[in-house]
């Protein structure tokens, strides 16, 4: 007695349940069906020699010589139910010696046929040549799948569709089981000019390989000229590891996700050694225009343990450290910094100690203090072959650093009053010169102007205004250790004449009657130290 409404909504979802349930049926049965029934064939055989192999109590096909007249008839896995003769007699239960023994003893039968179960064999592999292999290979029930043979393709006759593609080999050793079809494409496409890649194909029902990868021990390769992203590589880690290798990369096929970049050298002559991703992949940057730079790759699982990054520098043969735009201090001698405008900024890094400095004709100068190494360096200007041996002893950043920006920008996140670094974004020019948590005091710009005292859209603002500039120089503080520097005061004068510039002055003006009066002169005005608070205008 329900009302006419309810019961329609009802019956409706009760509909919709069974649908459901109908289809869910149908489906696994054919599932069940393209795994567990075989479609089955009877062929016509001609007299004479097969050139067929067959194996197993239950004869199955082994192999079929491409010069077999039953060649893409035939395929590798083949089940054989029965050998029927000319007369009409049918022969069944057969195992592999009695069906030879048969079909040798009726060879010169040209009535007899075979009736086969179209069975995938358990394995199957293959070499691909280079060029396209025309196999089409998706992701199905969550395995790479070999769904589509191209006509065009070479293979055509010898692999079978619904197969998986459980491992692939590379002619220099790599190989990598378990992976997507996606990840098996690029993989074969970035080798496409390999000629051989070998394919091992199993059937859906058998004991798949578990997801791994296997590299050689190791290789040299010699990179073209380009960054990073010019090469398609993304390297990354503490220790710097190839991430990927990007599709349509120059360097596909020779370089492999997983390997460890060991060593960088560069045809100049400096060397950097066990770096993590982000200083390696700004070496890489830096050092684009140069070709000839060669990687040494290493196996991770056969890597010796490293104590830390080193760097061999080629010095040019005239100038000092400063002329290069490097600061040393400390005793050993530390890199306090390296200017934005350096050759060697992104080849050397904050906080390594020099080691040992000298030149070609075996001259060595080991474990100076900053003052000497500065001397040093100055005073053998002129001899070629100097050089700088570093390694890494990077802690965490003074209590003040003195930075000039790079044109362009910072990748750096700040946040509040002052402005507070809260990221630094890998590859920006301020990684491992700052560190998070410091506050940028004050900012210098080429037209004279100092920034005091600033808010984050105060500094950005300023940043983005003078975003084409080389001379941005920027003190960041730890704050809590040692302040802000204070705006320097303007002293009061009886009288002063002021030209004023174009376009906004950035002055905060009071007073409803003669004077107007300078209350607040903002950071980034072009009268920023020029006037002061508290001076009244006269004439304009």
């Amino acid at each position: 007695k329900l009302p006419y409404s309810v019961l329609v909504t009802t019956l409706h979802h009760r509909l919709i349940n069974l649908e459901t349930f109908i289809f869910s049926q149908l489906l696994s049965h054919i599932f069940q069906y393209y795994f567990t029934m075989a479609p089955s064939c009877k062929v016509p055989l001609p007299t004479g020699s097969l050139k067929v192999a067959f194996k197993g109590d239950i004869p199955k096909v082994s192999g079929v010589d491409q010069a077999s007249p039953m060649y893409g008839a035939f395929k590798i896995g083949y089940t054989v139910l029965e050998l029927e003769l000319g007369d009409g007699t049918v022969m069944q239960g057969l195992d592999t010696r009695e069906l030879v023994a048969a079909l040798n003893e009726h060879s010169n039968d040209p009535k007899r046929r075979m009736k086969m179960e179209m069975n995938l064999p358990k394995e199957s592999v293959i070499v691909l040549q280079a060029g396209e292999h025309g196999l089409i290979i998706e992701d199905k029930f969550g395995k790479a799948m070999l769904t589509r043979i191209e006509r065009y393709s070479p293979l055509r006759k010898q692999v079978r569709v619904g197969m998986i593609c459980d491992t692939v080999k590379f002619e220099d050793g790599y190989s990598i089981s378990g992976h997507s079809a996606d990840e098996i494409n690029d993989a074969l496409d970035a080798a496409s000019q390999t000629r051989k890649r070998t394919l091992v194909l199993k059937s859906p029902d058998s004991d798949l390989s578990p997801r791994s990868g296997a590299l050689p021990s190791g290789k040299t390769i010699v990179l073209p000229a380009g960054t990073c992203e010019d090469l398609g590589l993304k390297i990354s880690g503490t220790v710097a590891k190839i991430s990927q290798v990007m599709p349509g990369s120059a360097l596909a096929g020779q370089i492999r996700p997983g390997y460890i970049v060991d060593t960088l050298s560069h045809p100049d002559g400096h060397e950097f050694a066990g770096f993590n991703g982000a200083n390696l992949s700004k070496c890489i940057d830096r050092t684009a225009g140069a070709r000839g730079r060669i990687v040494t790759l290493v196996n991770p699982n056969q890597m010796k343990e490293r104590a830390g990054a080193t760097t061999k520098i080629m010095l040019p043969h005239n100038g000092s450290l400063g002329d290069f735009g490097i600061k040393v201090s400390g005793s050993p001698a530390l890199i306090e910094s390296v200017d934005g405008r350096s050759s060697f900024q992104g080849m050397i890094f904050r906080g390594f100690r020099v080691q040992m400095c000298g030149w070609s004709d075996g001259t060595e100068f080991a474990d100076l203090d900053g003052v000497e190494l500065d001397e040093v360096i100055e005073e053998s200007s002129g001899i070629p072959g100097r050089f700088l041996y570093m390694e890494n002893t990077a802690g965490s950043a003074p209590s003040v650093v003195e930075y000039v920006l790079s044109p362009g920008k910072l990748g750096t996140v700040f946040s509040g009053t002052p402005p507070r670094i809260t990221r630094v974004n890998p590859g920006s020019q301020l990684e491992g010169v700052v560190d998070v948590g410091m506050c940028a005091d004050t900012l210098s710009l080429e037209n004279g102007i100092v920034h005091y005292q600033m808010s984050t859209m105060e500094f950005t603002n300023a940043l983005k205004s003078s975003g084409n500039s080389e001379n941005r120089k920027v003190r960041f503080v730890k704050v809590e250790e040692v302040g802000l520097k204070s705006k320097p005061a303007m002293a009061l004068t009886e009288e002063m004449t002021i030209p004023l510039p174009t376009g906004k002055l950035g002055v905060v003006f009071k007073g409803n009657q003669f004077p107007a009066v300078i209350t607040r002169v903002n950071s980034d005005s072009s009268l920023l130290g020029k006037v002061a608070p508290g001076m009244a205008v006269d004439v304009v």
